[in-house]
């Protein structure tokens, strides 16, 4: 069993964000890829749900019978993925999430898990790598904050 470190008395509903999945999401999509690839084919005793875009669903194949993909047409980084990706999560009745980056919904309705591969953003706050105005930059910073707090515990 995969996770073996979780106390389990019955079978988990796992759900992977996996939008990143594939070339099209460059280095996060390959990491996305392996992750999901690897897990829904050595762990069968869990089920898991994997939400992935309009542009990978198709992408994604298993012969693993406890695996259901769920369209998540939803664009990173946006006002819509705060709302729907916790209603999906919510609807497809998961129990544990697993984020391969940190955009995480701040109202994820479950306990989750969050890969943050880089703290820069955190600690060295730059608008110059930034196409965005002052105040959509601003936002979008105090965003990553809010996240952060709520993945670092």
């Amino acid at each position: 069993m995969i996770l073996n470190f979780v106390k389990q008395d019955k079978t988990k509903r796992i759900g992977i964000d996996a939008r990143f999945y594939g070339p099209a999401g460059k280095g996060l999509g390959r990491y996305t890829k392996e992750i999901v690839d690897n897990v829904v084919r050595v762990d069968t005793e869990n089920e898991y749900v994997i939400f992935l875009g309009r542009e990978n669903i198709n992408h994604f194949h298993t012969d693993n019978p406890k695996v259901k993909k769920v369209l998540a047409d939803v664009r990173w980084y946006t006002l819509k993925e705060q709302v729907w990706m916790p209603y999906l999560i919510w609807r497809e009745k998961v129990d544990l999430m697993h984020f391969p980056h940190f955009n995480i919904p701040i109202f994820c309705p479950v306990k989750f898990i969050a890969t943050i591969h880089d703290l820069i953003l955190l600690n060295f706050p730059t608008r110059r790598a930034s196409t965005l105005g002052p105040l959509a930059y601003y936002l979008k910073n105090l965003g990553y904050k809010i996240v952060f707090r709520a993945v670092l515990v």
